[in-house]
């Protein structure tokens, strides 16, 4: 069973942007989240202030620097993915169900739980680059990445919905 947490946080504006955007590289001091993948598309991963400001400059052109920042998701992966490279893999699988429309960052973290070894951040701008539209988080948008989701692990999603702001 994989878990898709929806998170829309509108508090804090592009200063939340930001913070999002540089979570990947954040260790906590004990180890126990380990980073241990990151990608994206459209952003300059290996460079996240770079990505930052990547996204920052789509909103800009579009005139749309306020309201909801980014869409991010956190996926935890079940017992079945097992190793590190599967879980980047699933990742980068899932940033590319957006990245024609929308720049996107992934992080794949190690963290052992009851139900999962690996989640995934996924942090997808927006604002389309395509044409400056608004990402729309609605039901059948979140449907299609369920169906994604499951044909690709071959599991059962289930999906939450967090909004702060």
């Amino acid at each position: 069973m994989v878990h898709v947490k929806l998170i829309r946080d509108t508090f804090g504006g592009l200063k939340y942007l930001e913070n999002a955007i540089t979570y990947p590289m954040r260790q906590k001091p004990d180890d126990s989240d380990k980073l241990c993948g990151i990608g994206g598309y459209g952003v300059d991963p290996l460079h996240l202030d770079l990505a930052y400001r990547q996204m920052h400059r789509i909103k800009a052109c579009y005139g749309k620097t306020s309201g909801n920042p980014l869409i991010h998701f956190m996926i935890s992966l079940d017992k079945n993915t097992k190793t590190a490279k599967n879980a980047c893999d699933i990742a980068d699988k899932i940033a590319r169900f957006y990245m024609g429309r929308f720049q996107v960052l992934w992080c794949v973290h190690q963290k052992a739980r009851s139900d999962s070894d690996f989640h995934i951040h996924v942090f997808i701008n927006s604002v389309s680059y395509v044409n400056g539209l608004m990402f729309h988080s609605g039901f059948s948008e979140l449907n299609y990445l369920k169906k994604y989701i499951e044909n690709l692990t071959k599991q059962t999603v289930f999906l939450h919905y967090k909004e702060n702001g």
